[in-house]
């Protein structure tokens, strides 16, 4: 009833925003944690803010050379001895009952995998004022990873870390950008059951100018891609709805990408990648705009990148100046 969580904390070059993510771990409500913070090989004065806090034996820090953020969830993973793992990134924060919440999920139905639909993005977001608890057999939990009322990636989230030894799952180095789509979906087709809430107690920044999620930078595009295809390969539970929202995430990822290149002017420069982008899009986008599982915002965005890409994509850059300008913060 008291398990041990290892918290894994993959750091890179985020000292402007660390000590907020390392406090809000610290006064924790769960107090049998463990914090796994990875150094991966840092060149600002994150390491020093770390050392900061070596006062609290639930603090481990670990160095390694840089090898990006899977490498450096791998390197805490061989090393984590709780029961189950937690996932924060360096430039996030977290609610005090962050953890508390998650355990008391998988207490309540002895879950493998336990999911937080919801977190902060936005500084005028509140808590959801009816809290819903669910569980979902793993065909129905790989179909809200891949929809998009889960923010995509490890967060908010708390595996079995019997069950990720168990299939010697790991993050695929070779990806930096959907690497934790692959991770959960993999997780998630392997679990008996899934317990999601719509509990808010994760702050997830979207003001780092310097996180893979908010600059320009088309490999990012690419690797995602080869994500999305080793996703589909690899996938074990095959059926109509699982395929569907494979699809309705496939052409929803490619329609962005073409329209990052337009925000960004660069279609001339990567006019090859547009091509490439816009045809997947133009391939999914019909089954997508078919089936009743795709939102009616996701269908009226479906229909103005068809008819209108370089309108969307304006209409885009002021949704992200928006949200940049609005995001959480201490």
């Amino acid at each position: 009833m008291n398990p041990l969580i290892s918290v894994i904390v993959p750091i890179y070059n985020v000292g402007s925003y660390l000590e907020d993510c390392i406090v809000s771990l610290l006064n924790q409500s769960y107090k049998n944690i463990e914090i796994l913070a990875v150094d991966d090989g840092s060149t600002d004065n994150s390491l020093e803010i770390l050392n900061g806090f070596s006062y609290d034996k639930r603090l481990i820090i670990l160095h390694k050379q840089n090898g990006g953020v899977s490498s450096a969830r791998n390197y805490a993973l061989d090393r984590a001895k709780g029961e189950f793992i937690a996932f924060v990134d360096g430039d996030d924060f977290v609610a005090e009952d962050y953890i508390e919440t998650l355990v008391e999920l998988q207490i309540g139905s002895n879950a493998d995998f336990c999911i937080l639909t919801d977190c902060y993005e936005n500084k005028h977001q509140k808590q959801a004022k009816n809290i819903k608890v669910k569980n979902l057999g793993n065909s129905d939990a790989l179909c809200i990873l891949l929809s998009s009322k889960v923010v995509v990636g490890s967060l908010n989230k708390l595996f079995r870390k019997s069950l990720i030894d168990k299939l010697n799952l790991r993050y695929d180095t070779k990806l930096f950008y959907g690497e934790g789509l692959d991770f959960i979906t993999t997780y998630a087709q392997h679990s008996k059951i899934v317990t999601i809430s719509n509990k808010r107690c994760y702050f997830y920044r979207k003001n780092n100018s310097g996180s893979a999620t908010t600059k320009f930078n088309l490999n990012k595009y690419n690797n995602g891609g080869i994500s999305l295809e080793k996703i589909e390969k690899n996938m074990i539970i095959r059926n109509k709805n699982t395929l569907t929202f494979l699809n309705i995430h496939k052409c929803m990822f490619y329609l962005y990408a073409s329209l990052d290149i337009l925000e960004n002017k660069a279609k001339k420069e990567h006019r090859n990648e547009y091509k490439l982008f816009r045809s997947y899009f133009l391939k999914t986008q019909f089954k997508a705009f078919a089936t009743t599982k795709t939102s009616l915002y996701q269908k009226g965005i479906i229909i103005v990148g068809l008819l209108f890409p370089r309108l969307l994509a304006a209409m885009n850059k002021i949704r992200k100046e928006r949200i940049y300008k609005n995001s959480v913060s201490k």
